[in-house]
């Protein structure tokens, strides 16, 4: 059989920039052979599987380099020829070798691929199928470029001092391709995503990054792209099905009816090969449910219900064995080449089968450039690496001979790039996109694929779906989770029980000794509430990345969030509420309106649940938050009343006591029980006698102290609210 080989240089062009290369080679004694040499040199040393992988890339990359030339010379198939056409291509004169891509002709052959899968017009005119395209379907492909990203962040220590992270990044990610961001550890590739996805929440950026034909913002990144995360954040009670679905109808708006939401989510079952545990819970590092790759696909499949233009991937191999990470790329392969959908991840060390479905390459080393554009073929990296004097043996992993070859200190890549055509023309990529941006912006052109995008994206889900889904996919969840009920009703009915057989019948007597037993539970009665509210705070802060990972992707505002939670609390908490009032109301003998004292141990549950949430917001961890409600409600029990009457408090702490909610609940519960009409038992500074409301100092009427104990529960959760979205605790 015979094999025939192309160089990957045109002899007759660079002969000098060879001779350059062997002499640095040579120094490094890593002296590049030719293909024709490491050919024969895998038939010589008997490698027969080396040799034909060697042999079909090789083939491979030939074919496309030829009928890629025949496109831009009309079929001539000379290769001096072919290099001049090359050269002749790049733009301002940079004699740059390699082909600089178009990318609106990328866009144009994602939108074609894209109609040509869906109807089969495989021998329509060029122009008729991307003109039919437009019109059949409103999801133009969009490509992200870079352009001279630089990014730095303050110095830890040192407050005047900056940290760069990226070093003036350029790079051009197309539309319809899967674009890998590498590096060695630190390289900044994860800082990189970050970036273009308009993820960060802190440091000092310069530069463009543009989507489309307009520079990217956040508010435009989450009509049109999804992020997904390295770690899974899903929520473990739901099924994969009911995940899907939870995701749709809060990103899918009301422009989207139920059979057409279903529908989808029933597509992405099968494309991402989940039909087969569509009814199994997700589950937890607790809980058994899907497997790990699963569970990765599922992560995936909810950023995909908005069926995105840019997809950002952290690592999404990381974890999963070989098979399974091949699958799941596989499956990213599929959305790109049929959706046109520009894909760009973060990879460290996938599988080589995985790292095959990857199209291009942007390798970073110390938020440096070290290698941007295809990723194979006979101009892509290992073309390049080879130039340098780094020899990939087939036999290895491909992407590990990157990592480790970009980790090797011997050599400068960043200067080494930065003098080699790959640099000219992945510069001259990004230059042509940015300038057709720049002429489409002076001419007055506003048919932006972005506005486009941004226009034609279904509108987001309103106020009161948001809070409707939420209650439908979680709260009915939750209340089946007997550790989410537990921590709300236990606590609550313990309480209730023990007091009951504490001061049993109390109430119906009112000689001094009750008055006394009957304020002290009616105290107690206040300040457990509060105290029980602690056993919130571990499924609220458990619940934080998966708000945080909601928020950015744009499923609801803030505010449905907190009224979601106001009402899968206000229910449970009035069901036990009820319950406990009644065990106590009757066992210990209180006299006075049963309503109202339900109404106020109500309203001081949900201040202390308002709290919890206000504590639960500022802290970083539950070590954090269980620190601050004890102590909050210590000073309560402090300056309530009981221990220290209100006339006793000292002038610096006197702004205190009218904060606080278990004094108004108190107060309203010993007016309601006494009447102040309770038999003059106690003796006063003077020697008079006085009833215990006038003992403790008992203020106000039963309606006004539950009116404030209400208005400070409107005001802790408008607290938590605000703390909420200005303390963000997940800084990227």
């Amino acid at each position: 059989m015979r094999v025939t080989v192309h160089l990957p240089f045109c002899v007759g062009v660079e002969n000098a920039r060879w001779r350059a290369i062997r002499a640095r080679a040579t120094r490094r004694r890593r002296l590049p052979r030719t293909t024709t040499a490491i050919a024969s040199d895998a038939v010589r040393g008997g490698n027969v599987a080396a040799f034909a992988v060697f042999a079909a890339r090789r083939m491979g990359d030939a074919e496309a380099r030829a009928r890629r030339r025949e496109d831009d010379d009309g079929g001539g198939d000379d290769v001096a020829r072919g290099c001049a056409s090359d050269a002749a291509a790049a733009p301002d004169g940079d004699g740059g070798r390699g082909v600089v891509v178009d990318v609106r002709e990328l866009e144009k052959d994602a939108l074609r691929r894209r109609f040509t899968s869906s109807v089969g017009a495989c021998g329509a005119d060029e122009g008729a199928i991307v003109d039919a395209g437009l019109k059949t379907t409103s999801r133009r492909p969009l490509a992200v470029v870079v352009h001279e990203v630089t990014y730095e962040v303050r110095k830890r220590g040192d407050a005047h001092a900056r940290v760069r992270l990226l070093d003036d990044v350029s790079a051009v990610f197309p539309p319809g391709k899967i674009s890998a961001l590498m590096g060695p550890s630190g390289a900044g590739k994860t800082t990189l995503l970050d970036v273009v996805s308009g993820r960060k929440t802190q440091g000092y950026l310069r530069g463009r990054v543009v989507v489309g034909d307009e520079p990217a913002s956040k508010a435009a990144l989450k009509t049109c792209a999804a992020y997904v995360e390295q770690f899974d954040c899903l929520l473990p009670s739901l099924t994969v099905r009911e995940t899907l679905m939870y995701q749709a109808q809060l990103k899918g708006g009301p422009d989207v009816s139920a059979k057409e939401r279903e529908a989808h989510v029933e597509r992405l079952l099968d494309d991402l090969r989940l039909r087969s545990c569509a009814d199994v819970i997700v589950g937890s590092a607790l809980s058994r449910g899907v497997s790990g790759g699963q569970a990765k696909r599922v992560n995936i499949g909810i950023s995909l219900v908005t069926q995105p233009r840019v997809l950002f991937l952290d690592e999404p191999t990381s974890g999963l064995d070989s098979k399974t990470s091949y699958d799941l790329m596989r499956v990213i392969r599929k959305f790109a080449d049929e959706d046109g959908v520009a894909v760009i991840a973060t990879i460290h060390s996938p599988s080589s089968e995985a790292f095959r479905q990857f199209d291009r390459l942007l390798m970073l080393k110390g938020g440096r450039v070290t290698y941007a554009g295809p990723l194979f073929g006979e101009e892509g990296a290992e073309t390049y690496f080879y130039s340098l004097g780094y020899f990939f043996d087939p036999n290895d992993n491909f992407a590990d001979f990157l990592i480790s070859t970009a980790a090797d200190d011997a050599a400068d890549f960043p200067r080494e790039f930065a003098q080699s055509f790959h640099h000219k023309r992945n510069r001259d990529e990004v230059r042509k996109y940015i300038k057709d941006v720049v002429h489409r912006k002076s001419i007055g052109d506003t048919s932006s694929s972005l506005s486009s995008a941004i226009a034609e994206a279904p509108a987001r889900s309103s106020f009161v779906n948001a809070v409707w889904t939420l209650l439908k996919y979680r709260t009915s969840r939750n209340y089946r989770n007997a550790q989410f009920v537990g921590a709300r009703c236990a606590g609550h009915l313990i309480f209730a029980v023990v007091m009951a057989t504490m001061y049993w019948n109390q109430g119906k007597s009112m000689s001094l000794a009750s008055q006394i037993n009957v304020s002290n539970m009616l105290f107690m009665n206040n300040v457990l509430p509060a105290f029980a509210a602690g056993a919130y705070l571990p499924s609220i802060l458990m619940e934080r990345p998966l708000l945080y990972r909601e928020l950015d992707d744009g499923c609801y505002p803030l505010l449905a969030y907190i009224t979601y939670k106001v009402i899968e609390e206000t229910i449970a908490a009035f069901v036990v509420s009820l319950l406990a009032t009644t065990i106590v109301y009757n066992a210990v003998g209180l006299v006075g309106n049963f309503a109202v004292d339900w109404l106020t141990y109500f309203g001081v549950q949900q201040c202390g649940a308002a709290i919890a949430y206000a504590c639960a917001a500022v802290a970083r961890d539950v070590d954090a938050a269980n620190a601050i409600l004890p102590v909050y409600n210590v000073l309560q029990i402090l300056f309530a009343g009981l221990l220290l009457h209100a006339e006793d408090v000292p002038r610096g702490w006197s702004f205190w006591p009218p904060t606080l909610f278990v004094r108004y609940g108190w107060q309203a519960q010993m007016l309601n029980h006494f009447k102040r009409a309770e038999p003059s038992v106690f003796l006063d500074a003077d020697g008079a006698l006085e009833g215990v409301t006038g003992y403790y100092d008992i203020r106000g009427s039963v309606q006004g102290n539950v009116l404030f104990l209400y208005l400070l529960w409107i005001a802790w959760l408008a607290l938590a609210t605000i703390v909420t979205a200005t303390v963000r605790h997940q800084q990227r």
